[in-house]
């Protein structure tokens, strides 16, 4: 029977977003190791299921002492858990080889990985006019910051009328948006728009929303606190 041991790890990068690709790993005979807590140990003990690293490397048959290196670059499942993981390589990890030992198939990278994600959402935004039009318009200031521990992509921030601070389907989207660069881990963005009253808008009373990645292009750790609500209303007249 063949015992696959897996002899080390390369290094890992000290950070790395959900989704991303890591770096690589090479296979080799060798003695048994310790398995710290990593990202595959996470997945058995958390889910029914395994959530592994994908893709797998796929070794050749291998003669006793004989030894396969291969380079590979793996990705985060956008469902892990932000935190501090070890890397484990596992050989043999979907048990077609029938071993005299199967207990001492993985190693873990001496060095740990953090898995990060950006959490947009709009920390300032300016008051409306106390009063504007169907039809009309007027300019909005707002600040769009990166309140997570890993960096965003470009994003939109677009602007509603709603009548009572949160963000529903029965909001009014305004005309106009603003564009948001790629933000690192605790960084801002700051803009003015210019935004238009849909003609065919109610009339009444209502609070001003700023919502960033309106358009929901960045996955975020949290997605529900992208909104921010002016501090006064603007009343909606008849043309």
């Amino acid at each position: 029977m063949l015992t696959d041991r897996l002899r080390w790890v390369s290094d890992i990068p000290r950070q790395v977003g959900v989704e991303p690709s890591l770096p690589h790993m090479a296979v080799e005979p060798s003695q048994p190791h310790p398995r710290p807590t990593g990202l595959r140990e996470w997945a058995r003990q958390a889910a029914a299921e395994p959530r592994s690293l994908k893709p797998g490397e796929r070794v050749a048959a291998l003669a006793p002492g004989a030894t396969s290196t291969g380079t590979k670059s793996v990705t985060i499942p956008g469902n892990t858990p932000l935190g501090t993981y070890y890397l484990l390589a596992c050989a043999d990890d979907t048990l077609l080889v029938s071993e005299s030992d199967e207990n001492n198939n993985c190693i873990a990278s001496d060095d740990t990985v953090q898995v990060t994600a950006p959490d947009l959402k709009v920390t300032a935004l300016t008051n409306p006019p106390a009063s504007v039009k169907q039809g009309g318009s007027f300019n909005v200031t707002d600040t769009t910051t990166n309140v997570g521990t890993g960096p965003a992509g470009a994003s939109t921030t677009r602007y509603y009328l709603s009548l009572d601070k949160i963000k529903g389907a029965g909001d009014v989207l305004l005309t106009g948006s603003r564009a948001v660069p790629a933000l690192a881990a605790g960084a801002s963005s700051a803009g003015t728009a210019g935004v238009t009253v849909p003609v065919a808008t109610p009339l009444g009373t209502y609070y001003l929303l700023a919502c960033a990645d309106d358009l929901k292009v960045v996955k975020e750790s949290k997605e529900g606190n992208n909104c921010r609500a002016s501090a006064s209303k603007v009343q909606v007249t008849g043309p």
